[in-house]
This record gives structure tokens, sequence and C-alpha cells, in this order.
């Protein structure tokens, strides 16, 4: 894992200058919100220095309750070996991906919560004796967003083995469809096609529901909190993040790329 030291030293070096627009934000000058622009700015910096721009944002929602770190840092690593597996070996430029690690609040179970020790308690006023819920707190389980770039369309057009055969299976036919390989929004949703086909076929930890990998291309007329296109999604991954602390909660470095190691 990297230091706190060597993530402060690469916030202060890559803060030359802020990407969010000019916006209203009642927390502005507050020093957390300060710093997590800072750490924002930090990672934007990072993919304009790179020259390589996230395309697609990934979430991934487990159809389980999933609250053990490591074990989604393992199904992070799987998900990189298996984007790289599919794009790399004949890209012609890098491909960068970036996991953040979100996890829901803990919270105290109630009598309605599956598995929720019931114990009788004695009412001291009425002096009947009434079910009540075992103090219990049950972890927060994650979600995970994960940012990559984008990869060559020439990979469409002259596909390695394991493309083509991606291909195959999500349109039936040789090549895809000729009215999406027309235009440059028509690439992009071949591209998220396919790389949904060979996540959830390689990827033995997700779930079967539309909502266990979600893929969303970058769009430039979105945003989040001031920030446009692909910085927004950044901005959006970042949003928990408010120090150095929450940062090494947040950012899987040992399974990510961004960050200069």
């Amino acid at each position: 894992m990297i230091s706190k030291q060597s993530y402060r030293k690469w916030i202060r070096d890559r803060n030359e200058r802020l990407f969010q627009n000019n916006i209203d934000d009642k927390h502005s000058g507050k020093k957390w919100r300060t710093t997590q622009l800072s750490i924002i700015n930090a990672f934007i910096e990072e993919y304009n220095a790179s020259g390589f721009y996230p395309e697609f944002f990934i979430t991934r929602n487990y159809w389980y309750k999933q609250s053990n770190r490591d074990n989604v840092v393992k199904h992070n690593k799987r998900l990189t070996n298996v984007i790289n597996d599919f794009i790399k070996p004949t890209n012609s430029k890098p491909v960068f991906i970036d996991h953040f690690m979100e996890k829901h609040k803990d919270k105290q179970k109630t009598k309605d919560d599956d598995n929720a020790k019931i114990v009788l308690v004695k009412n001291t006023i009425s002096g009947n004796y009434e079910d009540d819920v075992e103090y219990e707190v049950e972890e927060g389980s994650y979600h995970i967003h994960t940012i990559i770039t984008g990869f060559d369309d020439d990979k469409i057009f002259y596909p390695n083995s394991k493309i083509q055969s991606a291909i195959e299976m999500v349109y039936g036919m040789d090549n895809p469809p000729l009215s999406l390989c027309k235009t440059d929004e028509g690439l992009i949703k071949i591209k998220k096609d396919l790389l949904n086909y060979e996540i959830r076929n390689r990827c033995d930890f997700l779930g079967n529901s539309k909502d266990s990998l979600v893929i969303t291309p970058a769009n430039e007329k979105a945003g989040f909190k001031g920030f446009q296109g692909w910085k927004g999604l950044v901005a959006y991954c970042l949003d928990d993040v408010y120090n150095v602390d929450t940062l090494l909660d947040v950012y899987d470095d040992t399974n990510s790329s961004i960050f200069p190691k």
C-alpha cells in the first residue's frame, strides 16, 4: 500500500490548478472540502499528464453482503486482469484502470432485519415482557466504481481472438452491426457491450442481475459537483474522500494504474 507521505507529496505536486467550474458550493472554504478538491484535482491532473482519459465508468454491486475489503481487492485484481487480457495484448496505447471502493455505513439491526436476534425485555413501566432486538451492528457492504480509459477502434475492426469470440456471442455474427460501426456513439456502444459480456463471463463473483454490473460511457454533457465529463466521473468516485486517510480506504492502489508508482 502506498504511504500517506507519498500521497501527500503527489497531491501537492499535482495541484497547480483546479478544474472545478465556478459554482455555488455551500461547503466552499471548509478545510475538508479544500482537501477533497485537491485530491480530485490530483487524479485529474494525472490523467491529463498521461494523455489518456477515462472513457467508461463501471459499477459493481454485490448480490450478497460483502464487507471484507480484502475480498473486494481480490475481485478488483481479477477484473483488472480480465480487462487487460481482453484489450491490451495488441492495443497501441496503455489502458488505465482505477478502482474506488465505496462502503455503506454500518447500521444497527432492527426486529425486521433477517437474522436479527430477538430477546425478551421487561418494560419498566408496564412490567410486561416485550420482544426487542439484541443490540447488534450490521457492518456496511461494499460496492465498487471502476474507471477505465478507452481502447482502439481498430480492436473492433481487427479483433484479437477473445474480442472476436465476444462479438460472435453478443451479436450472433462475425462482425458488429454495420449501423453501429459508422458512428462514434455506435463504436462506444460496441465496446460497452463487449466489455459487459467479457466481464460477466469471466468474473464469477458477479451476480446475474442487470444491476450487478453497470457500464456507463463518459458523457461530456454530464457533470458532478462542478466537474464536467470524465472529470465528473473522477469527482463522483472521490465523493466520500475528504483526506488522505479516507483515500487510503477508498482507492485500491494495488490494482489501479494512474497513481505513479
